[in-house]
């Protein structure tokens, strides 16, 4: 993996996508182990999700039949019920506790970006005095625009839509539907 200093001394720093490709470079490793665990939490979530409904239905039938049933097997039958709970509730804590990972490790990763940033603000300040708060305008004015043009694009109605507003495509012709 490079370095930042590496990055901001090679020939990259040059070009117009150099920042962009800045930012992919600093932040090689988060996606993955961003993946891997938001990948551990979707199974656990969908094992949950299937395990529950299962024993929710499990539940129904017991109360259901649990009026023509022995005592004893009754009370067996509750227990394994609960013991199912039980373990559905660890899974989920389970689930929570990557979760609070997650949320730890991106944390570090801010701080580390931060840390990161202010050395090359202090690097580039020491070169250049002055320099950052031009880069730090032109970005921001980049930004907006951005978001403007993107706005700008939702407004636009869609051609689909008639002149009343109504889409056609909903209901299945071609011919509007105007309301009296």
């Amino acid at each position: 993996m490079l370095f930042l200093e590496d990055f901001l001394e090679s020939e990259l720093l040059e070009s117009k996508l150099s920042i962009i490709y800045l930012c992919f470079v600093v932040l090689d490793e988060l996606p993955g182990e961003l993946r891997e665990r938001c990948k551990e939490i979707k199974d656990l979530d969908a094992e949950i999700t299937a395990k529950h409904a299962v024993a929710t239905a499990e539940i129904e039938e017991y109360f259901g039949t649990c009026q023509t049933m022995q005592e004893d097997v009754k009370c067996a039958r509750l227990k394994e019920l609960q013991e199912t709970f039980a373990r559905l509730r660890s899974q989920s804590e389970r689930k929570i506790y990557l979760s609070e990972r997650m949320q730890d490790l991106l944390e570090k990763y801010n701080q580390h970006l931060e840390k990161e940033k202010m050395h090359l603000k202090f690097e580039l300040e020491a070169d250049n005095a002055g320099v950052t708060e031009v880069i730090e305008k032109r970005f921001a004015d980049y930004v907006d625009q951005m978001f403007s043009q993107r706005k700008e694009k939702r407004k636009r109605p869609h051609p689909s839509i008639s002149s009343n507003g109504v889409n056609t495509l909903l209901n299945g012709t071609t011919e509007e539907v105007r309301y009296t």
